[in-house]
């Protein structure tokens, strides 16, 4: 039986390796036919960001990863409008692609928890 999963990846992306736990729980996730929903919030936000070079620190760059959410069949990815007011710049907001990253304000990530059966915050 499918479950809706909520993802608040909410990390930033190098640092810890809760940013790419998160994405690869969600990867999972949908791997076995779960309903999954990501929305990428607080430090999160930064991993929404274009042309991230993380080889300095031997990383792989997690951007690259999120443009292929939708070869998993996961396609309700969010980007919180708070979240980007308070921790990128206004040309860093501008360079978010919202094709891929859907603009969600505080009332509609309240809805949008409420539709799921399950909650996972990284």
């Amino acid at each position: 039986m499918s479950k809706k999963i909520l993802f608040l990846n909410r990390s930033s992306p190098y640092g810890s390796s809760l940013a790419q736990d998160g994405l690869d729980a969600a990867l999972a996730a949908a791997l076995f036919d779960q309903e999954v929903s990501i929305v990428f919030m607080d430090d999160g936000v930064y991993q929404c960001l274009p042309d991230q070079d993380a080889s300095f620190i031997q990383k792989k760059s997690i951007s690259k990863q999120l443009s292929a959410l939708s070869l998993y069949d996961i396609s309700s990815v969010y980007i919180h409008q708070e979240s980007m007011k308070a921790y990128l710049t206004t040309e860093a907001i501008a360079s978010i692609d919202t094709t891929i990253f859907a603009p969600i304000d505080s009332h509609g990530l309240q809805n949008l928890i409420h539709q799921h059966d399950h909650i996972l915050s990284f």
